[in-house]
């Protein structure tokens, strides 16, 4: 295996479940009133969006990532230890 370690898939793939775990805690620790109108602006945008907008501009791109990081892996020799 050149390049990736098999501990370093290890903590890439826990790193991803805690990251995703804190995303799933915050959202569901949401009054359903601050879901669907409370506002925050990254500092790259002029307004701001409702939570349930965040978590769909999250969730996308996440799994898109996801794909391509298990893809990379399979290449590497990883393959079948993160399914």
């Amino acid at each position: 295996m050149k390049g990736l370690l098999f501990g370093d898939a290890d903590k890439l793939a826990a790193w991803m479940a805690s990251g995703q775990a804190d995303l799933k805690r915050y959202m569901e620790g949401l009054p359903d009133e601050d879901f669907l109108r409370k506002k925050t602006k990254p500092f790259y945008l002029e307004h701001g969006s409702v939570q349930a907008k965040w978590l769909i501009e999250i969730v996308t791109p996440a799994q898109h990532h996801r794909g391509q990081m298990f893809n990379y892996m399979k290449v590497l020799g990883c393959e079948g230890m993160y399914y």
